[in-house]
């Protein structure tokens, strides 16, 4: 698949689904194995009303689609990802009312077992918010 098809792939998975389309995570760039996913600041999803700070929470789950994104874009067109494991390591908090970015690439496939790793940052794109490494399953188009 080209780089284009690549991103209309990861953008109709994105409207295709519910809980990511709520928190409006939007694809910046998609390429073979590799994408970069943002969500915007939302009051309603903050966990400090009064400095605007984003629930970890959705961080997590930008990471967690991020991750398993770059999977469905691996050369190898897998289908049906899932996270078996997922440690995020949360270096700081994000600054208040910033958009998060995260960027997750899958850097190794064995067999149906994949692995990646995911940085998200806010508009301090040189001081990660938070790491992540996770294992993924998934099968493979017959």
């Amino acid at each position: 698949m080209k780089s284009l098809d690549k991103l209309t792939v990861a953008r109709n998975f994105i409207l295709q689904t519910p809980f990511a389309e709520s928190l409006r995570m939007q694809v910046e760039v998609a390429a073979e194995g590799m994408v970069v996913i943002s969500m915007p600041y939302d009051k309603n999803l903050a966990d400090d009303m009064v400095n605007g700070l984003l629930h970890g929470g959705a961080i997590a789950a930008l990471i967690d689609m991020s991750a398993g994104l770059s999977f469905l874009l691996h050369p190898t067109n897998p289908v049906d990802v899932a996270t078996l494991d997922l440690r995020i390591d949360t270096l700081r908090a994000p600054m208040p009312r910033q958009k998060i970015t995260a960027t997750a690439e899958c850097y190794h496939v064995a067999g149906s077992v994949g692995f990646a790793r995911v940085s998200a940052t806010d508009q301090d794109v040189n001081n990660p918010i938070a790491t992540a490494v996770g294992t993924f399953s998934f099968r493979l188009i017959d």
